[in-house]
């Protein structure tokens, strides 16, 4: 019959196998919802990103914006 001592010291190393293992893949989970936390927010900063490309101006309308407006630029170069 094993001792005692044996049997806890059996005990004590299972517990610890398990509770390493249970870290380990806590590390694991964690890392993969950090790698999706950092996707969403790309994805989402690029989807505002285009959403203000589309809602923005060109350079040409701008300037056709001041064309219509007459700006000071173009009513400089329309006396030389």
């Amino acid at each position: 019959m094993p001792s005692f001592t044996r049997i806890c010291l059996k005990l004590a190393n299972a517990e610890a196998a398990a509770a390493k293992e249970a870290v380990e893949m806590r590390a694991v989970s964690f890392e993969r919802e950090k790698k999706e936390d950092l996707l969403l927010k790309e994805e989402e900063r690029m989807t505002e990103l285009m959403i203000r490309m589309e809602n923005s101006p060109t350079l040409a309308q701008y300037r056709v914006l001041g064309r219509r407006k007459g700006a000071p630029e173009e009513r400089r170069r329309g006396r030389q």
